[in-house]
């Protein structure tokens, strides 16, 4: 004999559920900002160091080489529609903290991916990657790729599923090697929602 359904307990889980979810990804946001922001004085201390190291060799002729750790974070929304948006990216050298950091807020209805392509700029030989956390209504999937950039390509191109009213997708990028070329540490971030 099956027991009836007890809805009022159904919703409560329900509940229960999507709050749950919705503090993982407020404490997460409040610890990035937190994180960030005691990176912030780290990086003017370093410029500041680098300035004194500038001096320095200036007046003895001694040549060292900077370490100076970074990082570049983003907020970008985007609607159906887009194709092609780019957003330029310049990193400074391969420390864990050198990275790029873009939280995308696609808003869709009927559209099928969300296209994140990266492409390295001007240069031969760099290892680009990037990881991207896809939160959907319900659970969250991972996506990643890289690419070595040499004559039969510079780019990867990620598809991640879109299904309404949108997705929120965390994207780290950044460089596995150190970089070469005219312009090191440089590319491009393009967002594709097709209508």
């Amino acid at each position: 004999m099956s027991t009836p359904f007890n809805h009022e307990k159904g919703t409560f889980k329900m509940k229960a559920i999507v709050y749950s979810c919705f503090m993982r990804i407020l404490v997460s946001l409040v610890l990035m900002v937190v994180v960030t922001g005691s990176m912030v004085p780290l990086r003017e201390a370093c410029a500041a160091g680098q300035d004194e190291a500038r001096a320095l060799e200036d007046m003895t002729g001694l040549k060292e080489t900077a370490l100076r750790p970074g990082f570049t974070f983003h907020i970008v929304e985007i609607t159906e529609g887009i194709k092609n948006y780019p957003l330029e990216r310049q990193l400074t050298n391969i420390l864990f903290a050198d990275f790029d950091f873009t939280i995308i807020i696609a808003v869709g209805f009927t559209a099928d991916n969300l296209d994140i392509k990266l492409t390295d700029k001007e240069g031969y030989g760099d290892r680009l990657m990037g990881i991207a956390l896809a939160f959907y209504k319900y659970y969250s999937q991972p996506f990643w790729g890289s690419v070595y950039s040499g004559s039969s390509g510079a780019s990867f191109t990620m598809s991640i599923p879109v299904s309404q009213p949108g997705v929120i997708v965390w994207l780290y990028s950044g460089y596995q090697r150190p970089s070469l070329g005219e312009n090191p540490y440089a590319y491009t971030i393009e967002l594709t929602l097709p209508q």
